[in-house]
């Protein structure tokens, strides 16, 4: 099996995995003691206060949301496509999305999505290797156009 068809089956299998991983959080959190969720709800996190937040701030962070799903879309069909230029958006977006694992605050996990949740974490790095240190995606400079005049007629 060749780089490329491993990173097409790995970006495959991680919207598959977050496809699963979505209702299956929701299931295992019903099966955690009510004590637990209580603590859990009680924390502080940034989004305490987000009852004050005005309705434009609120539309503008909705709307970040929104762009940086296209992006994230964009990059996966880059990556299916296997394109440079989806492997860079790929990059951006996960590295742009760590902050949010601050912003959120502690999580109570049952073990069902503790395993997915690493899981989920894990797919990231081994697409961002395969895409950038692999021959996955084929660079510039080592591409070889047979049917290029310029090079048949010398």
């Amino acid at each position: 099996m060749n780089a490329a068809k491993i990173l097409r089956f790995a970006v495959i299998a991680e919207i598959v995995l977050i496809l699963v991983a979505i209702p299956v959080s929701y299931w295992a959190d019903r099966l955690l003691p009510d004590e637990v969720l209580a603590l859990e709800q009680n924390q502080s996190n940034a989004f305490a206060g987000i009852d004050s937040i005005s309705f434009g701030m609120r539309i503008v962070l909705a709307f970040g949301a929104l762009v940086a799903l296209g992006v994230w879309i964009a990059s996966i069909t880059g990556l299916l496509m296997l394109k440079r230029w989806g492997a860079w958006l790929y990059l951006i977006t996960v590295f742009l999305a760590l902050p949010a694992y601050f912003i959120m605050g502690f999580d109570v996990l049952h073990p069902i999505d503790h395993v997915l949740g690493d899981l989920l974490r894990l797919f990231p790095g081994f697409i961002i290797g395969l895409a950038f240190f692999s021959d996955a995606i084929p660079k510039k400079d080592n591409k070889r156009i047979d049917n290029d005049p310029v090079e048949s007629s010398s």
